[in-house]
């Protein structure tokens, strides 16, 4: 064999063995489309999860004043610059309609913007307690009870305020020397068993056991009767400390499963800010919270106050400016705007992701997409890839970046018209929306 006949037999068998570089096709949706899966995230939207319900926050005397109908119109409204949030909760006052009629306004404004109410009671008045007081004790009029709230959502609905979700009892865990009433599993149980079809009847969804740390055998009970179960819509709880967790049981028995309050202020000391940086990582934290309460299988995300320094609009505390969109503010309107309505589907991210990237995605009846990023570290993915089950249309692009101050520049949804071609940049410190027409 000369030299010539020995190094055209070589190259010939490197072509047949293919060579390193070549690229996988996509596996059965697009196969026309090269894709690297080490470099792309990909969606598929026949793999469904949770129907999202919606996003929202706090209202309370707490807060020294109800909210405004321009900040309400902030938080819950739909057009440009507003919020789009779609759900508040409110406290039901242990106090009767003098209290009760300090929130109505409030309510009716939100409800005009389509939002959802939920009311909850920190505690019974006293005299339906074991203790007479309206801090600590346990409930001992059960019958009393089921009364007070049933006159609490007619009230309401007389004033043109009506609620739409009725809680039993907020936090029937914590041992605190605020407006407070302990109950046990059995105790909620025996309660919905009694009373739960009697205050469903009224128009309302009814929602326990809003648990601290969302301890489930709070509402394992009433999920396994099958009879009690019927008297049950949602099954919510909090997650300080505990409870961010999937829950199939919830699924399984049709019901909606709402994460109902929590907070981050760890950023200040005193009201007093301990540093830009270590408010920029909270505004992440936060974001990436909401991310996977999603993964986790919540059809609803409630915030605590919604007019706090460390909130959605400033209070005039903590550096803040009262009224003012916070970083946060903004942060949770990408999911309020664009995954409320919307069925969550799967997302998976490449495995050479940037540290602090996290994906969540969605699909509305026409079958667009829209994809939550959050991105929590100091280093920007310029070259993302996206995997699609279609050829996409219009692709646009909503990025809000957290700076160091609440009242910062960089923290507007910024829009813009993206080709998945060129890949997707997902900015530091930021969240990005990625809205996905077919």
């Amino acid at each position: 064999m000369n030299r010539f006949t020995y190094i055209l037999l070589v190259f010939l068998l490197f072509l047949s063995c293919g060579g390193s570089n070549e690229k996988l096709e996509s596996p059965d949706k697009n196969p026309e489309t090269e894709i690297d899966p080490y470099e792309t995230l990909s969606i598929d939207t026949d793999i469904e999860y949770q129907e999202i319900i919606g996003f929202g926050g706090m209202n309370t005397k707490w807060q020294a004043s109800t909210l405004s109908d321009s900040e309400v119109a902030t938080l819950y409204g739909k057009e440009s610059g507003q919020l789009g949030y779609n759900v508040l909760r409110i406290r039901i006052s242990p106090n009767g309609e003098k209290d009760w009629k300090q929130i109505t306004g409030t309510v009716r404004k939100a409800k005009s913007l389509g939002a959802v109410i939920l009311a909850t009671p920190w505690t019974a008045p006293a005299e339906l307690k074991t203790n007479k007081s309206i801090v600590q004790g346990e409930l001992e009029d059960y019958a009393g009870y089921a009364a007070y709230l049933k006159r609490f959502v007619q009230y309401m609905k007389d004033n043109d305020a009506a609620i739409d979700v009725l809680s039993i009892q907020n936090e029937p865990d914590i041992d605190v020397d605020y407006e407070s009433c302990q109950w046990s599993p059995a105790q909620i149980y025996n309660f919905v068993k009694a009373y739960g079809a009697e205050l469903r009847n009224t128009g309302v969804k009814l929602l326990a056991a809003e648990h601290s740390k969302f301890n489930h055998t709070f509402t394992d009970l009433l999920l396994n009767d099958a009879q009690v179960a019927e008297n049950m819509d949602c099954i919510g709880g909090h997650i300080y400390g505990g409870g961010l967790a999937e829950y199939d049981l919830v699924s399984q028995k049709g019901k909606e499963y709402w994460m109902t309050e929590h907070l981050l202020n760890k950023a200040w000391d005193d009201k007093t800010l301990k540093s830009p940086e270590a408010l920029r990582m909270e505004n992440l934290a936060f974001a990436e919270e909401v991310n996977q309460c999603m993964e986790k299988g919540f059809n609803v995300y409630i915030w605590w106050y919604l007019r706090r320094f460390y909130s959605m609009l400033g209070d005039g505390d903590g550096g803040s400016v009262r009224s003012e969109v916070t970083t946060r503010g903004y942060f949770l309107s990408h999911f309020a705007k664009y995954a409320t309505g919307r069925t969550r589907v799967k997302a998976t991210l490449p495995q050479s992701i940037v540290s602090g990237i996290s994906a969540t995605a969605y699909k509305d009846a026409d079958g667009n997409i829209s994809v939550m990023l959050v991105n929590s570290s100091a280093n920007a993915m310029k070259d993302l890839k996206l995997n699609l089950p279609f050829k996409a249309g219009k692709i646009t692009k909503v990025v809000t970046v957290s700076g160091t101050t609440l009242a910062g520049t960089n923290k507007k949804m910024a829009q813009s018209t993206v080709d998945l071609d060129d890949g997707v940049e997902v900015e530091a410190y930021s969240v990005v929306t990625l809205l996905i027409e077919r």
